[in-house]
């Protein structure tokens, strides 16, 4: 019995927004390799595709057309795609995953690539990869908003005392004042982390825009987090910085 060894690659991607060009093109990469001929009946390549939507109904086809324009992806918001190609023998087999993603995660964003031939194995794996790397990168929203929640705090807390520090000098119970020295700040702390979490929630690790533009739901809250930062945050904080710098060189 002749027993042959098989060449095994999977690609793991993260940070990445996933948009339905995309997504046909890695699909298009599928079908091209099952339209290639063979006499040999064990060579004879099938392919499946399946989609899960965010309102828990699932499609699958055998046709790349489950991904044309005006079809699932863009009608419905997508949560997971698989694509799958194998031959009758193994000789050759294709997986990928897509998934939306909140984290970096190996288990759930992948291509899995398998084959007698290594060169058609790492060839494929380059094209596919190739397609990914064309896609947009996601914000690493993580680093990002554990700085912006600690500037919340240490701003929230600065105007805070700077604003009711006489009047808790004032206070002629000990536990009132307690309360809003220090109790005020920790529940800033817990809250601006909470903020913090929510915010991560806005760039997924791996997103996939699907769906009619108002389904995107993190995508649109990213663009009215930019209104709010433009139009509220950003001018109150110039202010409260030039307050800052008024008083200090008024001192001096």
């Amino acid at each position: 019995m002749n027993h042959i060894i098989r060449e095994k690659r999977k690609l793991i991607f993260n940070g990445r927004i996933i948009t339905p060009t995309i997504i046909r093109q890695l699909a298009k990469l599928f079908e091209e390799e099952s339209f290639k001929p063979s006499d040999d009946f064990e060579k004879v390549i099938t392919t499946i595709y399946s989609i899960d939507a965010d309102d828990n109904s699932s499609y699958e086809s055998q046709s790349t057309q489950i991904f044309e324009s005006g079809e699932m992806i863009e009608k419905k918001v997508v949560t997971r795609i698989n694509m799958r190609l194998n031959t009758f023998d193994n000789s050759k087999n294709i997986e990928l995953q897509l998934s939306d993603s909140l984290k970096d995660d190996s288990t759930t964003n992948f291509i899995l690539v398998s084959g007698e031939d290594t060169i058609w194995v790492n060839g494929i794996t380059a094209k596919f990869n190739e397609v990914l790397n064309q896609s947009q990168k996601q914000v690493k929203a993580i680093s990002f908003t554990e700085y912006c929640a600690f500037l919340a705090i240490i701003i929230f807390n600065i105007i805070y005392f700077r604003l009711f520090y006489s009047s808790f000098e004032k206070m002629h119970s000990d536990f009132y004042k307690l309360i809003f020295i220090v109790g005020i700040p920790i529940v800033s702390m817990i809250g601006f982390s909470n903020l913090g979490d929510y915010l991560k929630g806005l760039w997924p690790s791996v997103e996939l825009q699907t769906g009619p533009g108002y389904l995107q739901i993190p995508m649109l809250k990213r663009k009215k987090l930019s209104w709010i930062l433009s139009v509220i945050i950003i001018p109150l904080l110039l202010g409260f910085i030039y307050d800052i710098l008024k008083s200090f060189f008024h001192i001096f």
